[in-house]
């Protein structure tokens, strides 16, 4: 298959699992109707993508990586949404229509950004045909990887190496800087399932 054979077969498989995705009415139709709004408002699908393949080039089946794929756009979804508040970079369009907060007001826009993070684990955990061991990685590298850094015990200065993620306000600050495409910047989860046990780090050099 070519390229954009097999990129068009995994964003097809992705689009129907995630409008499978928040499909209920009431007491919560309308939360889940902004959800919606944001989450098959289209997009490259990229991220999924790339999870998808990862899978298949580890020698699984692509399809059940499919919770694991979905699971990460969630949680990118879930940041735009967030990151186009007004206390954010307050932004009116997202991909040629209006942002989730300009139709469904800030309150619901929240919730359902709120909304989309926990259901990303929840796909994880509750993901077949892979070990416990593979879940529990890849939730704990989404995790890492979705949120801000927090120290281990322990003195370890390198710990505090990574530039923090950015706070949730658009004012300059000297350590964190400005908000923007960082806050939502995902590294390295797409192949977590496929290394349930990573390597420990290699102690820190003596500083001179």
């Amino acid at each position: 298959m070519d390229y954009e054979g097999r990129y068009e077969t995994y964003r097809v498989a992705v689009e129907t699992h995630l409008n499978g995705l928040f499909a209920g009415s009431a007491p919560y139709g309308r939360l889940y109707e902004a959800i919606r709004y944001s989450l098959l408002a289209g997009g490259k699908r990229i991220r999924p993508v790339l999870t998808l393949e990862f899978a298949r080039l580890g020698g699984i089946d692509w399809r059940l990586a499919l919770p694991y794929a979905c699971a990460l756009e969630l949680v990118h979804n879930y940041s735009l949404i967030h990151d186009d508040l007004p206390c954010m970079d307050d932004d009116d369009l997202r991909r040629g229509k209006p942002t989730n907060h300009k139709v469904y007001g800030e309150t619901l826009a929240i919730l359902a950004g709120d909304a989309m993070q926990p259901e990303a684990f929840r796909l994880i955990a509750q993901a077949e045909g892979l070990s416990a061991e593979s879940r529990i990685a890849a939730v704990e590298v989404l995790a890492k990887a979705a949120g801000a850094p927090c120290p281990p015990p322990g003195p370890s200065r390198w710990a505090f190496r990574t530039r923090p993620r950015c706070p949730p306000h658009r004012e300059y600050h000297p350590e964190f800087g400005t908000p923007g495409r960082g806050y939502r910047r995902t590294r390295g989860p797409s192949a977590a399932f496929l290394r349930p046990f990573r390597r420990p780090h290699s102690p820190a050099p003596p500083r001179r």
